[in-house]
């Protein structure tokens, strides 16, 4: 049991990582924090962007120094040495370049001027605050029980006995509530899709 905690909490890591891959795009993020620090917020986003672009980048690179010979695993190691290093400097001729087109548009777009207008395409509604107040009820009852015990349960060395009265019971409902609130709103904006697609 001890290994398979582990184990899930692994995979949950790794899938939180995913989705907040997926979910927090940069322009997302700007919004979030861009009022607070823009300088941060920007430098953040633009770090997140960084390694998938130099992946995609690198990949394009090597796919197009195949097609010419340069194969950097095939060949003599002298041969590959100097595929590798042709594939390096390639690389970062693009970085330096993409850095300066960066800047050029970033100054373009009036980067650094006080008073500078914001374009968002997010809006804080009324329902985000809603949900937004039950997320931290939830969560704040969820730390609550755990700081009592009322939700502790120990399966190494041995296992304990598992709560079923009342209080227990409200805390564990809590705490599934808590974490079936993406998987609500998924539903809801599916349905919604639906409604909307059968109405077109």
């Amino acid at each position: 049991m001890y290994g398979l905690a582990i184990a899930t909490m692994l995979v949950a890591v790794m899938l939180w990582f995913s989705s907040y891959n997926t979910v927090m795009t940069s322009d997302k993020f700007i919004y979030l924090f861009g009022k607070v620090s823009p300088a941060l917020s920007l430098t953040l986003s633009i770090s997140l962007r960084l390694v998938p672009r130099f992946r995609h980048q690198l990949a394009q690179i090597v796919q197009a120094q195949k097609v010419i010979g340069m194969d950097y695993t095939a060949g003599s190691l002298w041969h590959r040495i100097k595929c590798i290093v042709r594939i390096l400097s390639i690389l970062i001729t693009w970085a330096l370049d993409n850095a300066i087109d960066t800047a050029d548009s970033m100054k373009a777009r009036g980067y650094g001027i006080k008073k500078r207008s914001v374009f968002s395409l997010f809006v804080f509604e009324r329902r985000d605050g809603v949900v937004l107040a039950i997320i931290l009820v939830l969560f704040l009852t969820n730390l609550a029980a755990g700081f009592i015990g009322a939700t502790t349960f120990y399966f190494y060395p041995t296992f304990s006995a598992l709560n079923w009265d009342i209080g227990s019971i409200l805390f564990y409902s809590s705490y599934l509530l808590l974490l079936s609130i993406p998987l609500i709103i998924e539903i809801r904006e599916a349905f919604k899709w639906r409604s909307l697609k059968s109405t077109m």
